[in-house]
C-alpha cells in the first residue's frame, strides 16, 4: 500500500511498529516508532497512529528504565 501512494511512508512505519510491539519484537517496533515519528507528516495526516506510536515509544521507554527519553 505504501508503494502504490495509498499511505504515508511514515503511517507504514507506525502500522509495521504496531506489528512487532504486538509481537514483543521491542527493539524493532522502537526503529519504526521512530521512523514513524521523525517528521510532522504523520501528525498532519493522522494524528490517531501519531498519538499511538508517541504512546507506545513512552511506554517502551519507561520499560526500559530510560526516564529522560520517555518524558520527551
Amino acid at each position: 500500500m505504501e508503494q502504490a501512494g495509498a499511505i504515508t511512508s511514515s503511517k507504514a512505519s507506525g502500522e509495521r511498529g504496531f506489528y512487532y510491539h504486538n509481537h514483543s519484537q521491542i527493539k524493532a517496533a522502537m526503529v519504526h516508532y521512530n521512523r514513524a515519528l521523525a517528521t510532522d507528516e504523520l501528525l498532519k495526516y493522522d494524528p490517531e497512529t501519531y498519538f499511538r506510536c508517541q504512546f507506545n515509544s513512552s511506554i517502551i521507554k519507561l520499560n526500559l528504565n530510560d526516564l529522560n527519553e520517555a518524558l520527551k
